[in-house]
């Protein structure tokens, strides 16, 4: 409730600066002199009609890829040959049972077909999209994501762990939120929406196409309609909400995924300095609203502003969060028993947390480079990509001291990614 407040009086403190907006500011050709119909306050649900009623929301794909992104890690130690078809989410694929849960509450679609065709490989970054990144290149491993994705998913086939120590469903995961979600919902559907036409329907559709874009950005992000209904604890407890009562669950309307559960755990370890999920939720509410009313390019890509920002540090703050993880695993060193390798032959826990968290931090990091508005320079971003490395370091085969080496890099990449987006120390510390 606190969260819902506050992203309420967001969008009333954004809707008394744009009234105060002149007239005379940047304005898009379908905006009309006077600022359109802005003056109305924005909805705190993601919910949008045309004149007639209908909705005009539509980011049917976008749902469906983030619960492949979602439903992708399990495979690798159940059944790795399925990962292939799931990424291209072939037509077997799409007669699958979807994976994520609704607890006692029966889903609406029940198969990944009942809510979309889309694929992941034809939305993963590659270089030559044109949207704003040049080189695509994953850092530190010299593939394109593609080539890479499938890779990790070839190395699944002898076992969770590739060869090197990555747990595979970890890092498939979580370079796929950056791979996809947050380099299409950044740098092409927030960096190409200002230039989509705003003027009426898109053929024979309710929305127009700038409105679209907006969405499957939205979409991307992996938000429920009611986000803001919902606390940080709620959202990480129970990703799905029976907002409307009906007794089941709409996968397009009432489930959390990816980055939006995400930002509902940095807020909650962050003791309330941060808040991603309002921040990001009452940007992307505000900026359609205006889209939806007249506003001007110049407040539209205000909003894009704050959304691409509070992405891009929240992609920081999950790689920070398993910086931590990894370095707790290593410790001084003494709970090893000093002969851990990649293969965690030995079967340890301790084993186990270490390739595992390390495999988040690097999966998440992955994805920094992919929006083509970030804030961190390209020299930093190189320097914590190195840092990590492209592997865990293991105690069994590099030693003691070149894993207590390791373990002080991670802290170095660490306080890089604190200064580039203005972290307060002690939230970094524990996250």
């Amino acid at each position: 409730m606190k969260k819902m407040l506050q992203t309420i009086m967001y969008v009333l403190a954004l809707s008394v600066v744009f009234q105060a907006c002149s007239s005379d500011s940047d304005s898009s050709t379908d905006s009309s002199d006077d600022g359109g119909s802005n003056d109305m306050m924005a909805p705190t649900t993601y919910e949008y009609y045309d004149a007639d009623g209908n909705s005009t929301v539509v980011y049917s794909g976008q749902v469906v890829r983030n619960l492949i992104i979602t439903d992708i890690k399990g495979l690798v130690s159940s059944d790795p040959s399925l990962l292939v078809g799931m990424y291209e989410n072939t037509e077997s694929n799409q007669a699958r049972t979807i994976t994520s849960g609704t607890g006692s509450f029966p889903a609406v679609q029940s198969t990944y077909g009942d809510i979309s065709s889309s694929n992941l490989n034809g939305k993963i970054a590659a270089t030559g999209d044109g949207y704003g990144i040049d080189d695509c290149t994953v850092a530190g491993y010299g593939m394109e994501p593609d080539a890479l994705v499938r890779a990790w998913m070839d190395a699944a086939s002898s076992g969770a762990y590739s060869a090197d120590g990555i747990d595979i469903g970890q890092m498939l995961q979580k370079s796929l939120m950056g791979l996809v979600s947050y380099y299409q919902g950044t740098s092409k559907y927030l960096g190409l929406v200002l230039d989509q036409d705003n003027t009426g329907p898109d053929g024979d559709n309710y929305y127009t196409k700038m409105e679209h874009y907006w969405d499957e950005s939205f979409g991307y992000f992996g938000a429920s309609a009611d986000y803001l209904n919902r606390t940080d604890a709620e959202i990480k407890s129970t990703v799905y909400n029976d907002s409307d009562g009906d007794g089941s669950i709409d996968f397009l309307s009432e489930n959390c995924t990816g980055l939006s559960i995400n930002a509902a755990k940095r807020d909650d370890g962050s003791s309330n300095m941060y808040d991603f999920t309002g921040t990001i939720m009452g940007a992307y509410l505000e900026g359609r609203h205006l889209i939806s009313t007249g506003g001007s390019n110049a407040e539209i890509a205000a909003q894009r502003t704050i959304i691409v920002n509070a992405w891009e540090k929240l992609l920081a703050a999950n790689a920070i969060h398993y910086i931590n993880d990894t370095v707790g695993d290593i410790g001084d060193g003494s709970a090893w028993a000093g002969t851990e390798t990649a293969a965690c032959t030995a079967d340890t826990e301790l084993c186990q947390d270490y390739t595992k968290h390390w495999s988040e931090m690097r999966g998440f990091a992955v994805g920094l480079h992919y929006n083509r508005y970030k804030l961190i320079s390209d020299a930093d971003l190189a320097s914590v990509y190195t840092l990590m490395g492209a592997a865990p370091v293991w105690i069994g085969t590099a030693g003691a001291e070149a894993t207590l080496q390791f373990k002080a890099d991670l802290l170095a990449a660490r306080d890089i990614l604190q200064a580039a987006y203005g972290f307060d120390a002690d939230v970094v510390a524990n996250w």
